[in-house]
């Protein structure tokens, strides 16, 4: 099981046009994406079932969320839109590729 990183990267996209902010640098969705599943080890949690795939992926798209806003000088507790119809699409680009 290995996550996709460019799908992973398309997830943030989709989630900035669906807050309607701007889309961040790819560059800082890969660092995201670094941060959150290897430095802080939640990919390995998730393999070994200490955290469901829907869990991993809400915890991703919540940190894309935190750094979308950041980016764009918007308060979080402005951002009304829920991302909840982004999860499949992020579990997927997590665990449904070829190790």
């Amino acid at each position: 099981m290995k996550y996709s990183e460019s799908e992973l990267v398309e997830c943030g996209i989709k989630l900035a046009h669906h807050l309607e902010l701007p889309t961040p640098p790819r560059e800082k969705l890969i660092e995201k994406i670094n941060e959150i599943l290897i430095e802080r080890e939640n990919y390995e949690c998730a393999k070994a079932g200490i955290i469901t795939k829907e869990e991993t992926a809400s915890l991703m798209l919540q940190h894309f969320q935190t750094l979308i806003c950041n980016l764009a000088k918007v308060s979080e507790a402005d951002v009304v839109n829920s991302w909840m119809d982004l999860v499949p699409d992020t579990v997927t680009a997590l665990f449904d590729k070829p190790a």
